[in-house]
Parts: C-alpha cells; structure tokens; sequence
C-alpha cells in the first residue's frame, strides 16, 4: 500500500510515489496506459504527473478517460 504526505499546507494527502505519463501516446498504447493507471490507482497512487504532456493532448485525454471509466464502474 501507498504512503502519504501531506501536499504543503493544503490539507491533501498525496502518496509518496506518482505515476508519470509522459510515455502516454508515444512510446505505448493507451491500453497500455489504462493498465498502468489502473495499477497505480489500486495501490494507493493518488498523484498523476502530467506535467511534461499537458500540451499533448493524447495523453491529458487518455488519463480523464481512465477516470471518467473508473468513476462508472465503482457506481
């Protein structure tokens, strides 16, 4: 399971380890992708760094997919 801290003074709690995406619609497929935010997101993961691809929008696009799937099938 993921470790936490906290995210400055904001009260958020952030695990220790992120997951990058700046391989995201590259150098795999965004199968791929899904599998690895899947796995992160079921170990704890809970920060995303997209930093490198906000302007790439395959990759922006591919992780609100992922969320917007997960989201419907927690309901």
């Amino acid at each position: 399971m993921a470790r936490y801290r906290p995210l400055g003074r904001t009260g958020i709690l952030v695990s220790s380890l992120a997951l990058g995406v700046t391989t995201w619609g590259r150098q795999n497929s965004e199968a791929d992708g899904y599998t690895q935010l899947y796995l992160a997101l079921g170990s704890g993961i809970n920060m995303i760094d997209t930093a490198e691809n906000c302007a790439v929008p395959p990759a922006d696009l591919s992780s609100r997919r992922t969320f917007s799937m997960r989201q419907r099938s927690r309901n």
